[in-house]
């Protein structure tokens, strides 16, 4: 199991060389409309009524995941009629978000984002468990426990 690029590539044993499950991450953004605050002119960020200033300055559109502390487990699942125990590793870490780090030209609120300093923002947690079974099929399972400010995401998902 390694970390590259803020999310998680997990390796076959018999097989180093080929990744089993790759690039999971948190998706909590989307693209900015104009009524989230595309065509504004740089000076509400904090404008609730567009949310697109907030959800740059809290970097959602460029998470990581951080602080990588990985546990070999096991799971039970219905397998064939039986419940069984199968191998599986749990993954935790932190996700954070990097305002600033990701290029939008001709929008200016993304613009003088980009000109200012901003330091890295605790999003939450990202617990993931990948469970190898017997037959071939890998079952994965994600938990998010985002931070309780975070009220209003344009989206909540995975990143592939």
């Amino acid at each position: 199991i390694s970390l590259v690029d803020g999310s998680f590539i997990y390796q076959s044993v018999t097989d180093s060389t080929k990744p089993i499950v790759s690039s999971l991450q948190p998706n909590l953004f989307r693209a900015g409309t104009d009524n989230d605050g595309v065509k504004q002119l740089g000076d509400q960020f904090f404008d609730k009524s567009k949310p697109l200033g907030l959800w740059l300055t809290l970097g959602l559109d460029c998470t990581t995941l951080e602080d990588l502390d990985v546990t070999l487990s096991s799971k039970k699942i219905n397998f064939s009629g039986d419940a069984m125990d199968f191998p599986s590793f749990v993954t935790k870490a932190r996700i954070f978000g990097h305002p600033g780090r990701r290029k939008y030209e001709g929008i200016t609120l993304a613009e003088k984002l980009e000109d200012s300093s901003t330091s890295s923002v605790k999003l939450g947690k990202w617990e993931q468990q990948v469970t190898m079974v017997g037959n071939g099929s890998v079952y994965v399972e994600i938990t998010l426990d985002l931070e309780e400010s975070l009220r209003d995401l344009p989206r909540v998902g995975l990143q592939f």
